[in-house]
Protein backbone atom coordinates (compact mmCIF):
# COMPACT_ATOMS: atom_id res chain seq x y z
CA UNK A 1 0.00 0.00 0.00
CA UNK A 2 1.35 3.50 -1.32
CA UNK A 3 1.73 5.95 0.87
CA UNK A 4 -1.28 8.34 -0.52
CA UNK A 5 -3.80 4.82 -0.39
CA UNK A 6 -2.65 4.59 2.89
CA UNK A 7 -3.47 8.25 4.26
CA UNK A 8 -6.15 7.99 2.46
CA UNK A 9 -7.44 4.90 4.08
CA UNK A 10 -6.92 6.62 7.64
CA UNK A 11 -9.09 9.82 6.37
CA UNK A 12 -11.81 7.45 5.44
CA UNK A 13 -11.51 5.36 8.56
CA UNK A 14 -11.66 8.81 10.89
CA UNK A 15 -14.72 10.18 8.95
CA UNK A 16 -16.46 7.08 9.81
CA UNK A 17 -15.57 7.05 12.98
CA UNK A 18 -16.82 11.03 13.22
CA UNK A 19 -20.08 10.04 11.91
CA UNK A 20 -20.46 7.40 14.15
CA UNK A 21 -19.07 9.03 17.66
CA UNK A 22 -20.61 12.30 17.45
CA UNK A 23 -23.51 12.77 20.43
CA UNK A 24 -23.20 8.75 20.48
CA UNK A 25 -24.76 7.51 23.25
CA UNK A 26 -27.57 10.45 23.48
CA UNK A 27 -28.50 10.02 19.36
CA UNK A 28 -30.71 8.18 19.14
CA UNK A 29 -32.09 9.40 22.11
CA UNK A 30 -33.28 7.05 24.73
CA UNK A 31 -32.93 3.39 24.14
CA UNK A 32 -35.07 0.79 22.78
CA UNK A 33 -36.32 -1.94 24.32
CA UNK A 34 -34.41 -4.47 22.40
CA UNK A 35 -30.90 -2.49 23.42
CA UNK A 36 -32.64 -2.87 27.14
CA UNK A 37 -32.73 -6.08 27.22
CA UNK A 38 -28.94 -7.09 25.69
CA UNK A 39 -27.86 -4.55 28.33
CA UNK A 40 -29.15 -5.74 31.12
CA UNK A 41 -29.09 -9.48 30.31
CA UNK A 42 -25.19 -8.65 29.65
CA UNK A 43 -25.15 -7.20 33.27
CA UNK A 44 -27.06 -10.38 34.60
CA UNK A 45 -24.58 -12.60 33.18
CA UNK A 46 -21.69 -10.45 34.97
CA UNK A 47 -23.94 -10.56 38.40
CA UNK A 48 -24.96 -13.96 38.36
CA UNK A 49 -23.85 -15.94 35.78
CA UNK A 50 -27.70 -16.20 34.24
CA UNK A 51 -29.97 -14.03 32.42
CA UNK A 52 -33.13 -12.40 33.71
CA UNK A 53 -34.70 -15.36 34.23
CA UNK A 54 -31.96 -17.36 35.72
CA UNK A 55 -31.38 -19.64 32.67
CA UNK A 56 -26.89 -20.10 32.71
CA UNK A 57 -25.41 -18.78 29.85
CA UNK A 58 -28.47 -19.84 27.17
CA UNK A 59 -28.33 -19.94 23.33
CA UNK A 60 -30.97 -17.64 22.87
CA UNK A 61 -31.77 -14.97 25.46
CA UNK A 62 -35.79 -15.48 26.26
CA UNK A 63 -36.06 -11.80 26.73
CA UNK A 64 -39.76 -10.55 25.59
CA UNK A 65 -40.99 -14.35 24.38
CA UNK A 66 -39.08 -13.34 21.00
CA UNK A 67 -35.65 -15.47 21.80
CA UNK A 68 -33.26 -12.64 20.02
CA UNK A 69 -29.91 -14.11 19.59
CA UNK A 70 -27.46 -13.94 22.55
CA UNK A 71 -24.21 -12.87 21.22
CA UNK A 72 -24.48 -9.60 21.27
CA UNK A 73 -24.64 -9.56 24.76
CA UNK A 74 -22.45 -11.89 25.49
CA UNK A 75 -20.09 -9.46 24.02
CA UNK A 76 -21.03 -6.48 25.76
CA UNK A 77 -20.58 -8.85 28.78
CA UNK A 78 -16.79 -7.06 28.61
CA UNK A 79 -17.70 -3.05 28.45
CA UNK A 80 -20.53 -3.44 30.87
CA UNK A 81 -17.81 -4.91 32.95
CA UNK A 82 -15.22 -2.02 32.48
CA UNK A 83 -17.86 1.24 32.11
CA UNK A 84 -20.76 -0.14 33.72
CA UNK A 85 -24.72 -0.33 32.32
CA UNK A 86 -25.08 3.10 30.33
CA UNK A 87 -26.63 3.11 27.03
CA UNK A 88 -23.66 4.44 25.01
CA UNK A 89 -21.85 1.60 26.63
CA UNK A 90 -24.31 -0.66 25.53
CA UNK A 91 -24.01 0.44 21.85
CA UNK A 92 -20.17 0.01 22.11
CA UNK A 93 -20.14 -3.49 20.51
CA UNK A 94 -22.38 -2.28 17.70
CA UNK A 95 -20.07 0.89 17.28
CA UNK A 96 -16.54 -1.21 16.98
CA UNK A 97 -18.16 -3.85 14.77
CA UNK A 98 -19.31 -0.99 12.64
CA UNK A 99 -16.08 0.51 12.31
CA UNK A 100 -14.30 -3.25 12.18
CA UNK A 101 -16.07 -3.28 8.76
CA UNK A 102 -15.27 0.35 7.42
CA UNK A 103 -11.48 -1.59 7.62
CA UNK A 104 -12.37 -4.18 6.46
CA UNK A 105 -14.25 -3.06 3.59
CA UNK A 106 -11.15 -0.64 2.55
CA UNK A 107 -8.68 -3.47 2.49
CA UNK A 108 -10.60 -5.82 0.87
CA UNK A 109 -12.35 -3.74 -1.72
CA UNK A 110 -10.21 -0.35 -2.03
CA UNK A 111 -10.94 3.15 -0.86
CA UNK A 112 -14.38 3.98 -2.97
CA UNK A 113 -16.16 0.85 -1.29
CA UNK A 114 -14.71 1.66 2.34
CA UNK A 115 -15.51 5.42 1.44
CA UNK A 116 -19.53 4.30 0.89
CA UNK A 117 -19.77 2.17 3.73
CA UNK A 118 -18.10 4.85 5.83
CA UNK A 119 -20.92 7.52 4.64
CA UNK A 120 -23.80 5.69 3.51
CA UNK A 121 -27.08 6.41 6.22
CA UNK A 122 -27.48 2.32 6.73
CA UNK A 123 -24.07 1.37 8.10
CA UNK A 124 -23.82 4.68 10.36
CA UNK A 125 -27.32 3.93 11.66
CA UNK A 126 -26.80 0.70 12.69
CA UNK A 127 -23.57 1.11 14.69
CA UNK A 128 -24.72 4.13 16.58
CA UNK A 129 -27.03 1.20 18.39
CA UNK A 130 -27.05 -2.24 19.57
CA UNK A 131 -27.72 -4.05 16.48
CA UNK A 132 -27.22 -7.75 16.68
CA UNK A 133 -27.72 -7.73 12.80
CA UNK A 134 -24.39 -5.67 12.68
CA UNK A 135 -22.29 -7.74 14.24
CA UNK A 136 -23.33 -10.26 12.64
CA UNK A 137 -22.90 -8.68 8.86
CA UNK A 138 -19.19 -7.73 10.38
CA UNK A 139 -18.51 -11.30 11.07
CA UNK A 140 -20.11 -12.64 7.55
CA UNK A 141 -17.97 -10.35 5.18
CA UNK A 142 -14.51 -11.27 7.81
CA UNK A 143 -15.71 -15.22 7.02
CA UNK A 144 -16.39 -14.36 3.15
CA UNK A 145 -13.10 -12.43 2.69
CA UNK A 146 -11.38 -15.31 4.76
CA UNK A 147 -13.07 -18.01 2.62
CA UNK A 148 -11.44 -16.00 -0.39
CA UNK A 149 -8.50 -16.03 0.47
CA UNK A 150 -8.62 -19.68 1.12
CA UNK A 151 -8.05 -20.44 -2.21
CA UNK A 152 -4.06 -19.37 -2.01
CA UNK A 153 -3.66 -19.90 1.89
CA UNK A 154 -5.97 -22.57 2.92
CA UNK A 155 -5.13 -22.77 6.62
CA UNK A 156 -8.18 -19.32 6.32
CA UNK A 157 -10.77 -21.97 5.49
CA UNK A 158 -11.61 -23.50 8.72
CA UNK A 159 -10.92 -20.23 10.02
CA UNK A 160 -13.61 -18.94 7.85
CA UNK A 161 -16.31 -21.55 8.20
CA UNK A 162 -15.72 -20.92 12.30
CA UNK A 163 -17.23 -17.31 11.62
CA UNK A 164 -19.97 -18.24 8.98
CA UNK A 165 -20.81 -20.81 12.02
CA UNK A 166 -20.84 -17.95 14.38
CA UNK A 167 -22.75 -15.44 12.42
CA UNK A 168 -25.55 -18.01 13.02
CA UNK A 169 -25.41 -16.94 16.84
CA UNK A 170 -24.82 -13.29 15.96
CA UNK A 171 -28.55 -12.85 14.09
CA UNK A 172 -31.68 -15.14 13.32
CA UNK A 173 -31.07 -14.52 9.27
CA UNK A 174 -27.55 -16.00 9.96
CA UNK A 175 -28.73 -18.63 10.88
CA UNK A 176 -29.59 -19.30 7.76
CA UNK A 177 -27.19 -17.96 5.92
CA UNK A 178 -23.91 -19.01 7.27
CA UNK A 179 -24.74 -22.72 6.86
CA UNK A 180 -25.51 -21.65 3.39
CA UNK A 181 -22.42 -19.85 3.17
CA UNK A 182 -20.41 -22.94 4.39
CA UNK A 183 -22.43 -25.24 1.93
CA UNK A 184 -21.68 -23.17 -1.37
CA UNK A 185 -18.24 -22.45 -0.33
CA UNK A 186 -17.73 -26.01 -0.13
CA UNK A 187 -18.90 -26.71 -3.20
CA UNK A 188 -17.14 -24.28 -5.00
CA UNK A 189 -13.21 -25.50 -3.40
CA UNK A 190 -14.14 -29.08 -3.95
CA UNK A 191 -15.15 -28.92 -7.85
CA UNK A 192 -12.38 -25.85 -8.41
CA UNK A 193 -9.72 -27.16 -5.83
CA UNK A 194 -9.38 -30.95 -5.39
CA UNK A 195 -6.85 -30.60 -3.25
CA UNK A 196 -8.30 -28.69 -0.80
CA UNK A 197 -10.93 -31.68 -0.62
CA UNK A 198 -9.49 -33.01 3.07
CA UNK A 199 -9.31 -29.38 4.20
CA UNK A 200 -12.88 -28.74 3.50
CA UNK A 201 -14.30 -32.23 5.25
CA UNK A 202 -12.21 -31.29 8.65
CA UNK A 203 -13.66 -27.29 8.14
CA UNK A 204 -17.11 -28.68 7.68
CA UNK A 205 -16.62 -31.06 11.35
CA UNK A 206 -15.14 -27.94 13.00
CA UNK A 207 -18.00 -25.42 11.50
CA UNK A 208 -20.76 -28.19 12.57
CA UNK A 209 -19.08 -28.14 16.50
CA UNK A 210 -19.28 -24.40 16.86
CA UNK A 211 -22.92 -24.39 15.02
CA UNK A 212 -23.79 -27.92 17.90
CA UNK A 213 -25.30 -25.29 20.93
CA UNK A 214 -27.84 -23.84 18.52
CA UNK A 215 -28.25 -26.97 16.55
CA UNK A 216 -29.71 -28.67 20.15
CA UNK A 217 -32.26 -25.73 20.50
CA UNK A 218 -33.06 -24.65 16.80
CA UNK A 219 -35.76 -26.23 16.33
CA UNK A 220 -38.14 -25.81 19.91
CA UNK A 221 -40.78 -24.01 19.67
CA UNK A 222 -39.49 -20.93 21.36
CA UNK A 223 -37.09 -20.14 19.08
CA UNK A 224 -38.72 -20.62 16.15
CA UNK A 225 -41.30 -18.28 17.35
CA UNK A 226 -40.45 -14.46 15.72
CA UNK A 227 -39.88 -16.04 12.23
CA UNK A 228 -43.53 -18.14 12.65
CA UNK A 229 -44.82 -14.71 13.38
CA UNK A 230 -43.31 -13.16 10.94
CA UNK A 231 -43.98 -15.68 8.17
CA UNK A 232 -46.23 -15.07 5.35
CA UNK A 233 -50.04 -16.22 5.05
CA UNK A 234 -52.38 -17.64 2.37
CA UNK A 235 -51.95 -20.98 0.32
CA UNK A 236 -48.68 -22.28 -0.81
CA UNK A 237 -48.93 -20.58 -4.35
CA UNK A 238 -49.69 -17.07 -2.32
CA UNK A 239 -46.90 -17.63 -0.09
CA UNK A 240 -44.48 -18.32 -2.93
CA UNK A 241 -45.82 -15.49 -5.06
CA UNK A 242 -45.47 -13.21 -2.04
CA UNK A 243 -41.73 -14.54 -1.25
CA UNK A 244 -40.83 -13.50 -4.88
CA UNK A 245 -41.98 -10.19 -4.70
CA UNK A 246 -40.34 -9.40 -1.59
CA UNK A 247 -37.29 -10.98 -2.74
CA UNK A 248 -37.00 -8.03 -5.64
CA UNK A 249 -38.05 -5.79 -3.81
CA UNK A 250 -34.96 -5.14 -1.77
CA UNK A 251 -33.49 -4.43 -5.07
CA UNK A 252 -35.49 -1.68 -5.76
CA UNK A 253 -33.72 1.94 -6.03
CA UNK A 254 -37.17 3.23 -3.90
CA UNK A 255 -35.83 1.28 -1.32
CA UNK A 256 -32.32 1.30 -1.41
CA UNK A 257 -32.08 4.97 -2.59
CA UNK A 258 -34.95 7.29 -1.94
CA UNK A 259 -37.28 5.47 0.98
CA UNK A 260 -36.49 5.05 4.64
CA UNK A 261 -36.96 1.96 6.32
CA UNK A 262 -40.42 1.55 7.41
CA UNK A 263 -39.48 0.77 10.57
CA UNK A 264 -38.97 4.48 12.79
CA UNK A 265 -36.13 2.46 14.88
CA UNK A 266 -34.34 1.56 11.94
CA UNK A 267 -33.48 4.40 9.51
CA UNK A 268 -33.01 8.14 9.79
CA UNK A 269 -35.73 10.57 8.73
CA UNK A 270 -35.99 11.36 5.29
CA UNK A 271 -32.44 9.29 4.64
CA UNK A 272 -32.77 6.28 3.22
CA UNK A 273 -30.16 2.71 2.77
CA UNK A 274 -28.04 4.86 0.58
CA UNK A 275 -27.87 8.88 0.09
CA UNK A 276 -30.09 10.05 -2.83
CA UNK A 277 -27.34 11.02 -5.01
CA UNK A 278 -25.95 7.71 -5.42
CA UNK A 279 -28.65 6.01 -7.61
CA UNK A 280 -27.20 7.32 -10.78
CA UNK A 281 -23.63 5.81 -9.88
CA UNK A 282 -25.68 2.74 -8.52
CA UNK A 283 -26.92 2.86 -12.09
CA UNK A 284 -23.82 2.96 -13.79
CA UNK A 285 -21.99 1.07 -11.42
CA UNK A 286 -23.92 -2.56 -12.46
CA UNK A 287 -22.87 -2.54 -16.27
CA UNK A 288 -19.17 -2.39 -15.18
CA UNK A 289 -20.24 -4.96 -12.04
CA UNK A 290 -21.25 -7.24 -14.50
CA UNK A 291 -18.53 -7.12 -16.78
CA UNK A 292 -15.97 -7.67 -13.74
CA UNK A 293 -18.00 -9.30 -11.22
CA UNK A 294 -17.28 -9.95 -7.78
CA UNK A 295 -18.56 -13.50 -7.52
CA UNK A 296 -18.16 -13.68 -3.70
CA UNK A 297 -20.06 -11.11 -2.90
CA UNK A 298 -22.68 -11.23 -5.32
CA UNK A 299 -23.06 -15.51 -4.06
CA UNK A 300 -23.38 -13.47 -0.64
CA UNK A 301 -25.62 -10.64 -1.55
CA UNK A 302 -27.92 -12.80 -3.43
CA UNK A 303 -28.43 -15.37 -0.46
CA UNK A 304 -29.09 -12.70 1.93
CA UNK A 305 -32.00 -11.41 0.51
CA UNK A 306 -33.60 -14.81 1.01
CA UNK A 307 -34.10 -14.25 5.16
CA UNK A 308 -35.84 -11.01 4.04
CA UNK A 309 -38.36 -12.42 1.27
CA UNK A 310 -39.72 -15.13 3.34
CA UNK A 311 -40.83 -12.69 6.57
CA UNK A 312 -44.03 -11.16 5.50
CA UNK A 313 -42.09 -6.93 6.04
CA UNK A 314 -42.33 -5.45 2.90
CA UNK A 315 -38.58 -4.39 3.53
CA UNK A 316 -36.19 -4.76 6.84
CA UNK A 317 -32.93 -3.43 6.48
CA UNK A 318 -31.45 -5.35 9.26
CA UNK A 319 -32.75 -8.57 7.75
CA UNK A 320 -30.48 -8.26 4.55
CA UNK A 321 -27.24 -6.27 5.58
CA UNK A 322 -24.71 -8.31 3.77
CA UNK A 323 -26.39 -7.73 0.28
CA UNK A 324 -25.89 -3.67 1.01
CA UNK A 325 -22.39 -4.96 0.91
CA UNK A 326 -22.88 -6.18 -2.79
CA UNK A 327 -24.61 -2.92 -4.06
CA UNK A 328 -21.83 -0.74 -2.11
CA UNK A 329 -19.17 -2.47 -4.70
CA UNK A 330 -21.31 -1.97 -7.37
CA UNK A 331 -21.96 2.12 -6.59
CA UNK A 332 -18.17 2.31 -6.13
CA UNK A 333 -18.01 0.88 -9.33
CA UNK A 334 -20.06 3.66 -11.01
CA UNK A 335 -18.41 6.62 -8.80
CA UNK A 336 -14.98 5.48 -9.83
CA UNK A 337 -16.11 5.66 -13.51
CA UNK A 338 -18.10 8.82 -13.77
CA UNK A 339 -14.58 10.62 -12.69
CA UNK A 340 -10.51 10.56 -13.73
CA UNK A 341 -9.68 12.82 -11.09
CA UNK A 342 -10.36 10.07 -7.77
CA UNK A 343 -9.10 11.59 -4.86
CA UNK A 344 -11.11 14.93 -5.64
CA UNK A 345 -14.40 12.64 -5.83
CA UNK A 346 -13.64 11.42 -2.48
CA UNK A 347 -13.67 14.76 -1.25
CA UNK A 348 -16.45 15.92 -3.14
CA UNK A 349 -18.52 12.72 -1.34
CA UNK A 350 -17.31 13.45 1.94
CA UNK A 351 -18.57 16.88 1.89
CA UNK A 352 -22.20 15.92 0.53
CA UNK A 353 -22.61 12.78 2.60
CA UNK A 354 -21.95 15.01 5.87
CA UNK A 355 -24.25 17.35 4.91
CA UNK A 356 -27.04 14.23 4.48
CA UNK A 357 -26.00 12.58 7.45
CA UNK A 358 -25.87 15.69 9.74
CA UNK A 359 -29.33 16.80 8.46
CA UNK A 360 -30.41 12.71 9.19
CA UNK A 361 -28.88 12.87 12.97
CA UNK A 362 -30.24 16.44 13.89
CA UNK A 363 -34.12 14.85 12.57
CA UNK A 364 -33.30 11.52 14.34
CA UNK A 365 -32.46 13.47 17.84
CA UNK A 366 -35.54 15.79 17.80
CA UNK A 367 -38.45 13.68 15.82
CA UNK A 368 -37.88 10.34 17.25
CA UNK A 369 -37.02 10.62 20.34
CA UNK A 370 -40.69 9.06 21.89
CA UNK A 371 -39.73 6.11 19.53
CA UNK A 372 -36.79 5.67 21.34
CA UNK A 373 -38.29 5.80 24.84
CA UNK A 374 -36.34 9.17 25.90
CA UNK A 375 -38.90 9.75 28.46
CA UNK A 376 -38.06 6.36 30.70
CA UNK A 377 -34.80 7.71 31.40
CA UNK A 378 -35.92 11.06 33.23
CA UNK A 379 -38.61 8.92 34.56
CA UNK A 380 -36.36 6.18 36.25
CA UNK A 381 -33.69 9.25 37.85
CA UNK A 382 -36.75 10.80 39.20
CA UNK A 383 -38.28 7.97 40.60
CA UNK A 384 -35.05 6.51 42.47
CA UNK A 385 -35.41 9.77 44.36
CA UNK A 386 -39.07 8.92 45.26
CA UNK A 387 -38.15 5.36 47.69
CA UNK A 388 -40.48 6.43 50.07
CA UNK A 389 -43.80 5.90 48.07
CA UNK A 390 -44.82 2.74 45.85
CA UNK A 391 -45.67 3.72 42.37
CA UNK A 392 -48.10 2.49 39.91
CA UNK A 393 -46.23 2.73 36.33
CA UNK A 394 -49.01 2.45 33.38
CA UNK A 395 -47.47 -0.23 30.18
CA UNK A 396 -50.69 0.29 27.86
CA UNK A 397 -48.45 1.91 25.04
CA UNK A 398 -44.90 0.26 26.30
CA UNK A 399 -45.56 -3.18 27.14
CA UNK A 400 -42.43 -4.38 28.26
CA UNK A 401 -41.27 -1.16 30.05
CA UNK A 402 -40.21 -3.36 33.22
CA UNK A 403 -36.46 -3.79 31.40
CA UNK A 404 -36.22 0.19 30.53
CA UNK A 405 -36.60 0.75 34.78
CA UNK A 406 -34.80 -2.67 35.10
CA UNK A 407 -32.00 -1.22 32.94
CA UNK A 408 -31.50 2.69 34.09
CA UNK A 409 -31.89 1.65 37.55
CA UNK A 410 -29.91 -1.23 37.40
CA UNK A 411 -32.32 -3.39 39.72
CA UNK A 412 -30.30 -6.64 41.13
CA UNK A 413 -30.84 -9.24 38.58
CA UNK A 414 -30.80 -12.01 41.22
CA UNK A 415 -34.23 -10.07 42.79
CA UNK A 416 -35.99 -10.87 38.90
CA UNK A 417 -34.54 -14.22 39.00
CA UNK A 418 -36.64 -15.30 42.14
CA UNK A 419 -40.40 -14.33 40.23
CA UNK A 420 -39.09 -17.99 38.26
CA UNK A 421 -39.40 -21.36 40.12
CA UNK A 422 -36.67 -23.73 38.75
CA UNK A 423 -39.23 -25.73 36.78
CA UNK A 424 -39.49 -22.69 34.50
CA UNK A 425 -36.18 -23.74 32.78
CA UNK A 426 -36.78 -27.22 32.24
CA UNK A 427 -38.69 -25.43 29.08
CA UNK A 428 -36.75 -22.11 28.99
CA UNK A 429 -36.75 -22.76 24.85
CA UNK A 430 -40.47 -22.81 24.61
CA UNK A 431 -42.14 -20.41 26.40
CA UNK A 432 -43.37 -18.28 23.74
CA UNK A 433 -45.94 -16.57 26.01
CA UNK A 434 -45.20 -13.28 27.88
CA UNK A 435 -46.29 -11.32 31.06
CA UNK A 436 -45.41 -7.35 30.97
CA UNK A 437 -47.13 -6.89 34.42
CA UNK A 438 -43.47 -6.80 36.63
CA UNK A 439 -42.83 -5.97 40.46
CA UNK A 440 -39.41 -4.31 40.27
CA UNK A 441 -39.22 -3.25 44.21
CA UNK A 442 -41.79 -0.38 44.90
CA UNK A 443 -42.40 -0.59 41.25
CA UNK A 444 -45.53 -1.92 39.68
CA UNK A 445 -45.54 -2.23 36.06
CA UNK A 446 -49.05 -2.93 35.20
CA UNK A 447 -52.54 -1.27 33.83
CA UNK A 448 -53.75 1.02 36.37
CA UNK A 449 -57.19 -0.07 37.98
CA UNK A 450 -59.23 2.93 39.17
CA UNK A 451 -61.22 0.83 41.27
CA UNK A 452 -58.67 0.25 44.02
CA UNK A 453 -55.32 2.05 42.85
CA UNK A 454 -56.66 5.74 44.37
CA UNK A 455 -57.59 4.55 47.37
CA UNK A 456 -53.82 3.92 48.35
CA UNK A 457 -51.22 6.52 48.79
CA UNK A 458 -49.00 5.95 45.87
CA UNK A 459 -47.37 7.51 42.60
CA UNK A 460 -49.27 6.80 39.66
CA UNK A 461 -47.14 7.13 36.13
CA UNK A 462 -48.99 7.36 32.97
CA UNK A 463 -49.52 8.79 29.84
CA UNK A 464 -52.38 11.16 28.53
CA UNK A 465 -54.03 8.47 27.15
CA UNK A 466 -53.75 6.45 30.36
CA UNK A 467 -54.61 9.08 32.92
CA UNK A 468 -56.90 11.70 31.58
CA UNK A 469 -57.53 15.18 33.13
CA UNK A 470 -61.42 13.89 33.74
CA UNK A 471 -59.72 11.13 35.55
CA UNK A 472 -57.25 13.46 37.45
CA UNK A 473 -60.27 15.56 38.11
CA UNK A 474 -62.55 12.58 39.59
CA UNK A 475 -60.14 10.62 41.56
CA UNK A 476 -58.44 14.05 43.27
CA UNK A 477 -54.54 13.20 41.67
CA UNK A 478 -51.95 15.92 42.17
CA UNK A 479 -49.84 16.17 39.73
CA UNK A 480 -46.08 16.09 40.92
CA UNK A 481 -43.75 15.77 38.00
CA UNK A 482 -43.90 16.03 34.27
CA UNK A 483 -41.87 14.12 32.25
CA UNK A 484 -41.11 15.47 28.25
CA UNK A 485 -39.69 14.44 24.79
CA UNK A 486 -36.30 15.79 24.41
CA UNK A 487 -38.18 18.71 22.65
CA UNK A 488 -40.14 19.42 25.86
CA UNK A 489 -43.45 18.56 24.76
CA UNK A 490 -45.03 16.31 28.27
CA UNK A 491 -45.48 12.71 27.57
CA UNK A 492 -45.11 11.11 31.02
CA UNK A 493 -47.11 12.52 33.94
CA UNK A 494 -46.75 11.59 37.43
CA UNK A 495 -49.41 12.21 39.87
CA UNK A 496 -49.82 11.38 43.75
CA UNK A 497 -53.23 10.01 44.82
CA UNK A 498 -55.14 11.66 47.50
CA UNK A 499 -57.48 8.38 49.15
CA UNK A 500 -58.55 10.51 52.09
CA UNK A 501 -60.11 13.70 49.56
CA UNK A 502 -60.64 10.88 47.50
CA UNK A 503 -63.12 9.29 50.07
CA UNK A 504 -64.80 12.09 51.37
CA UNK A 505 -65.52 13.69 47.47
CA UNK A 506 -67.05 10.41 47.34
CA UNK A 507 -69.43 10.60 50.55
CA UNK A 508 -70.06 14.50 49.33
CA UNK A 509 -71.36 13.28 46.06
CA UNK A 510 -73.26 10.07 47.04
CA UNK A 511 -71.40 7.76 45.28
CA UNK A 512 -71.18 3.68 46.07
CA UNK A 513 -69.49 3.49 49.19
CA UNK A 514 -66.24 1.77 48.82
CA UNK A 515 -64.97 -0.18 51.90
CA UNK A 516 -61.40 1.01 51.41
CA UNK A 517 -62.52 3.77 52.61
CA UNK A 518 -62.66 2.82 56.49
CA UNK A 519 -59.34 3.53 57.44
CA UNK A 520 -59.69 7.23 56.80
CA UNK A 521 -60.76 8.55 59.67
CA UNK A 522 -62.08 11.97 58.56
CA UNK A 523 -64.16 9.80 56.24
CA UNK A 524 -65.35 7.43 58.17
CA UNK A 525 -66.93 10.10 60.68
CA UNK A 526 -68.56 11.85 57.84
CA UNK A 527 -70.10 8.75 56.51
CA UNK A 528 -71.46 7.98 59.98
CA UNK A 529 -74.11 10.80 59.80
Amino acid sequence: MNKTKLYLSVVIFILGLLLRIWDFGKNPPGLYLDEASQGYNAYSLLKTGKDEYGKAWPVFFRSFGTYPSSLYGYFTTVPVYIFGLEPSVVRLTSLVFGLILVVLITSWLGLMPGLVVAVSPVFIFMSRAAFEANIALTIVILALILAVKAGIRHRYLPISFAMFALSAYAYHAERLLGPLMILLTSLYYWLKQPELRKNIISSLIFSLIVMLPIGLVTFYSGTNSRLQELSHTGTQLEQLGQIISHYFSYFSPKNLFIKPDPDLQRSFPELSVFHWWMISPFIIGIFHFLKKPNNALLFLGLLSVIPGAVTKDDFSTLRVLPLFILVTLVISRGLEKISVHKNLLLFVIIFFSLIDNYSGLTLLKHERSRVWNYEYRQLSDFLLTQNKYSVIIDNSRVKPVYILLAFYSKYPPQLIQQDYPPDFLKTYYQKTTFTSERILGNYEIRSISWADDVYKTQLIVGDKWAISDQQVSEHVLHLVRSISDINGNPVLKIYLTDPEKKCLNAVKNHELYNPLCEKFTLASTVLSF
